[in-house]
């Protein structure tokens, strides 16, 4: 399931409501929350995503906000 449009895709930075400006990692911790956050200056892991760009906080929050880098974009 895409966020605002956009498939979720490994080294794609985001906008996040808490933390930031944050990377995508594909090291996510089972099938449901397939994605890792990590702060993009030191690569420290914040927490698991699911496809829809929703925290593993036990309300499954939304977090992702706004893509403001795909490695995929051509441009």
């Amino acid at each position: 399931m895409p966020v605002n449009g956009i498939e979720l895709k490994e080294g794609q930075v985001w906008k996040t409501k808490n933390y930031g400006v944050v990377t995508l990692s594909d090291s996510g911790v089972s099938a449901n929350y397939p994605w890792r956050m990590t702060f993009p200056n030191n690569g420290d892991p914040i927490g698991s995503i699911t496809t829809d760009g929703k925290y593993w906080d036990e309300d499954e929050m939304p977090e992702l906000l706004e893509c403001i880098y795909n490695p995929e974009d051509k441009g």
